[in-house]
């Protein structure tokens, strides 16, 4: 039962993270799902070869959700290594040392698109 519910969770953060156009065109069968696998460590490629995504369409995705476990599923499924959100970080104008671990990038990504708004939408007395 856990699995189908983990399944429904990732193809839900992927939907929020689809543009107005890549929905319709998903919803008018012109596009589909499909199910690849993520590079993880050890899998022999290169960090140079690893494609990062648009980081104006991740920063879009991130602030339409509504929590920071969202947002850390959403920047987990980009399957990115280490160098790849490190990457991403930079081209979102996010500063960190070198030696920020892999789940320090993911927290200061998530915090710098989603965390601020939860945080002033807490202190303003509104519920995210």
């Amino acid at each position: 039962m856990d699995l189908p519910v983990r399944v429904l969770k990732q193809v839900s953060v992927f939907l929020r993270g689809l543009t107005a156009e890549e929905a319709e065109a998903l919803a008018n069968g012109q596009s589909r799902l499909a199910c690849v696998p993520v590079h993880r460590r050890g899998s022999g490629k290169k960090a140079q070869d690893q494609p990062v995504p648009d980081p104006d369409k991740v920063r879009s995705a991130l602030t339409a959700l509504s929590s920071r476990e969202e947002g850390n599923d959403y920047v987990r499924t980009l399957g990115l290594n280490k160098e790849g959100l490190r990457t991403l970080a930079d081209a979102l104008d996010l500063p960190m040392s070198r030696s920020e671990t892999v789940e320090g990038i993911i927290d200061r990504i998530v915090e710098a698109t989603i965390g601020y708004r939860i945080r002033s939408e807490a202190i303003r007395g509104r519920e995210s």
